[in-house]
């Protein structure tokens, strides 16, 4: 199974960290990536994601699962994540901070929220895409 982490900064400059339940690509036109991400309704800072401007989405790999459940238990502790799971965080688009050695990885600008069965999905344009350094070396 992969799992997907969402990453944001809220207004105050903290980050957070949850799982997505889903990612779904709604539209690609003109060069443009719509995507519909689900937040589950007890995940810790799902707030934050509905009225965060942009976020980034990460495809982890295999080995990292344990990063996924950590932000769900702890979704503001990235310095836990750093030093007990070897996590690098750099900074991206609108100050999100990004994990870095993913599969893969999106930045995002959150276009709209809507709330389904109690679950919140954020719509999101695409605004940077990061594949994996194998993928980016595949020609």
């Amino acid at each position: 199974m992969t799992s997907t982490v969402l990453t944001t900064v809220d207004r105050e400059g903290w980050w957070w960290a949850c799982p997505a339940t889903s990612v779904a690509s709604l539209s690609v036109s003109a060069g443009q990536r719509l995507l519909a991400i689900s937040i589950a309704p007890d995940a810790a800072g799902r707030d934050t994601f509905a009225t965060a401007d942009a976020l980034a989405i990460h495809v982890l790999g295999p080995e990292q699962e344990a990063l996924a459940d950590h932000f769900a238990r702890h979704p503001t502790d990235f310095d836990t994540a750093q030093s007990a799971h070897g996590l690098r965080v750099e900074c991206g688009f609108e100050a999100v901070p990004l994990l870095a050695d993913v599969a893969s990885r999106l930045e995002c600008r959150r276009v709209n929220v809507l709330t389904v069965d109690e679950k919140v999905v954020l719509l999101a344009k695409v605004v940077r895409s990061h594949p994996a350094p194998l993928l980016r070396q595949a020609s």
